[in-house]
Parts: C-alpha cells; sequence; structure tokens
C-alpha cells in the first residue's frame, strides 16, 4: 500500500546568506528540509565554516552569531513577503515552520527562502589579564538605544560575549577572589571553576554589570551568596550593604550605587506574547529599560495625532519579544511625561499590552 502524498513540499529552495564583520560570504544554494528540527545544527555549522573561510580563527577568537533570520521571498521578483528572527532551535521548529508551512497554504505563487546569518569575530587578547576591559569595550560597542535614549545591551549580545570559556577566565583572573573566600563551607563554592559555572548558569548579567562598572568580583561572589538571580534588579530593598556586601571593601556606597545605576543595560523587559497568562499591564521598575526603539530606516514615523497626542511606529528590539510579527503605535502626549506604547499582533490586529511610565512602578 503505498503512502499518501505529504500535505506540503518536503523541501524548499533556500539560500544561506553569512556576514562576518560586515563581509559577506559567497551564498549557498540548498534544498532545505525546513521541517527537520535538527537541520537547525546544520545551518550552524555551514555558517561558521563560511565564516572561517573568509577569516580563519585561532586560539584567541571567538566567534558567535549576533543575529539570525529567515525571510520568505516570491520568487518572481525576490519580494521579501514575510520574515522571523531565530535566536534558538526552539525558534526554528516553532516560528520558522509555521511561518512556512502557513506560506504553502496561504500563497499560491512559487517562494523561496533567505536565510541571513550575521556573525561576529570576536579577537580576545593574547594577554588573559587585558580580557575584562576587551569585554568592556566589546559591550559599550554593542549597546542600543531606547526610544527615549536609554541605552541597553541586547539580550543575545550579552549571551555571545559571555560564553562560557570567557566567564572562566573573567573570574581565574580576578585576585581579589581568596581561596579562602571559595573555601568557606558557607559559600557553596571550593573552587574559582566551580563559582564560574555557577556564575555562567546563573548570574551572567549581574557579571556583565561588574565587568562593565569595573568592580572587583569579590562583590559579586559575596552578593551570590545573599542574593538570588529572581531578586534583581537590585533596590534598597532587596540589597543592603550592611547585611550583603559586609566584608567587601571594594563595595562601599558609592560603589553599590555604581551597580544599580548600571544594571539597566543589562535588565531589560522582555516581552512574552505567546504565554496563555500573558498580562496586558505590568508594573516595571524605574531602573529597567524598555526596549522600545524607532525603526532604523525610519526618521519618527509620524502616523497621525488625535486627543491624546502624536502616533508613531516603533518596534520592539527583536531580542527581547518572542513574537514574529508585531507593530507597535506610540501615543505620546505634550506637556506630560506620560507615554503609552500599545502593541498590536498583525494576526489579530489586538491589544495586547499597555505601557505607561507614570503607571505605578515599584520604587525603590
Amino acid at each position: 500500500m503505498t503512502s499518501p502524498p505529504p500535505l506540503y513540499p518536503t523541501t524548499v529552495n533556500a539560500k544561506l546568506i553569512v556576514t562576518i564583520n560586515g563581509h559577506q560570504c559567497e551564498p549557498l544554494d540548498r534544498e532545505l528540509p525546513w521541517q527537520s528540527v535538527e537541520y537547525w545544527d546544520t545551518v550552524q555549522q555551514e555558517s561558521e565554516e563560511q565564516a572561517s573561510q573568509l577569516r580563519p580563527g585561532n586560539a584567541n577568537t571567538q566567534l558567535y552569531r549576533k543575529d539570525a533570520r529567515a525571510y520568505l521571498v516570491r520568487r518572481e521578483d525576490g519580494t521579501v513577503i514575510q520574515k522571523c528572527s531565530l535566536t534558538s532551535q526552539q525558534d526554528w521548529a516553532h516560528r520558522f515552520q509555521a511561518m512556512v508551512g502557513g506560506a504553502f497554504l496561504q500563497y499560491d505563487f512559487k517562494f523561496d527562502i533567505r536565510l541571513q546569518w550575521t556573525l561576529t569575530v570576536l579577537d580576545l587578547p593574547a594577554d588573559d589579564h587585558r580580557l575584562a576591559k576587551y569585554v568592556r569595550k566589546h559591550i559599550h560597542d554593542y549597546l542600543e538605544e531606547n526610544w527615549k535614549g536609554e541605552s541597553f545591551v541586547p539580550r543575545n549580545v550579552l549571551k555571545a560575549i559571555f560564553q562560557e570559556a570567557i566567564v572562566e577566565k573573567l573570574i581565574n583572573n580576578d585576585d581579589s577572589l581568596k581561596d579562602d573566600d571559595l573555601n568557606d563551607p558557607s559559600s557553596g563554592w571550593k573552587t574559582k571553576t566551580k563559582f564560574a559555572e555557577y556564575v555562567f548558569n546563573y548570574g551572567i548579567h549581574l557579571l556583565a554589570l561588574f565587568i562593565y562598572s569595573e568592580r572587583k568580583l569579590r562583590g559579586l561572589f559575596l552578593l551570590l551568596q545573599k542574593c538570588k538571580t529572581e531578586d534583581l534588579p537590585l533596590t534598597h530593598r532587596s540589597l543592603q550593604k550592611s547585611d550583603t556586601l559586609e566584608g567587601c571593601e571594594e563595595c562601599d556606597e558609592p560603589d553599590f550605587d555604581v551597580l544599580r545605576t548600571g544594571q539597566s543595560k543589562f535588565f531589560t523587559h522582555q516581552f512574552n506574547f505567546n504565554s496563555q497568562n500573558m498580562q496586558k499591564t505590568h508594573d516595571l521598575d524605574k531602573e529597567m529599560v524598555v526596549p522600545i526603539q524607532y525603526p532604523r530606516d525610519e526618521e519618527k514615523n509620524f502616523l497621525g495625532e488625535g486627543s491624546f497626542g502624536e502616533v508613531f511606529r516603533v518596534k520592539i528590539h527583536p531580542d527581547h519579544h518572542n513574537s514574529d510579527s508585531v507593530r507597535l503605535d506610540q501615543q505620546r502626549k505634550e506637556h506630560t511625561p506620560l507615554t503609552c506604547t500599545r502593541i498590536y499582533r498583525k494576526s489579530t490586529l489586538s491589544s495586547v499590552l499597555s505601557i505607561t511610565e507614570k503607571a505605578k512602578m515599584i520604587s525603590n
């Protein structure tokens, strides 16, 4: 008995385009098995192989993916019909497959897929003791701004910079971490290697904050003994110098203020549009950055105005939301600090979130 033909074609014409440090590699044409979740790993490997041909690596070179996107393109004229951001295999299994499968049902024209991988080479200094300075510069170079001019580090950039080997080197190189501290039975960590493993799994944002603020990592060690990651961001409620940083000469009150005021770059709000219990109103700490931006290719795209003020088209940074297609209309009324942002799913055009700066906020 012959099996019935598949509902969709099992492959789709695709082109993989890899860009590394602004230089584009030769595109690769593929028959893409778009329903295969495992093919995400194949694309990752092919992109790294392409990048290595353009710029061979060495012992002090770290290659990471800065951005990855899939474009659904009409074959006849090359028009981009849909696109989605790909940050993980989960995105490939859900966003990408839903986009392609939906296109087979929705469109009667032929289309192709364009995979755009953007990679960056992090050239680590041969002298490990310069690593913290270099990482600090790298963070600064990749800072972005929201619509209010507040700086933040995109989530995937942070993950890419603070890979496990880099975290371990940063901790091993810090001379403020003493063996006596690590051997203390109350610490839970016996070696710098064990502490580095914990930081990599649970404290990347805090490590980034300490490195960027040029603070000694003994303060991070003491902090993680007293605070859990869910207690963050740091406030005077969750962290007091008297009971948390006691005994840390590097973490006096001025230093604590540096950490507290600088943390907004690393604790940026994450929008979750796919949860069944999704909140429509969020109470945000005033030091947390909301990653809403004006589109780069549009200079404050003015949509109109009414009794509530002017309306501009804005976007959520792709690293900080999990929806494939989001449109944002920002309403701003003059002579008042009130800013209301409504976010719409294009599929339903229903309002799913409202944020106000002057709404109830978690105070310090």
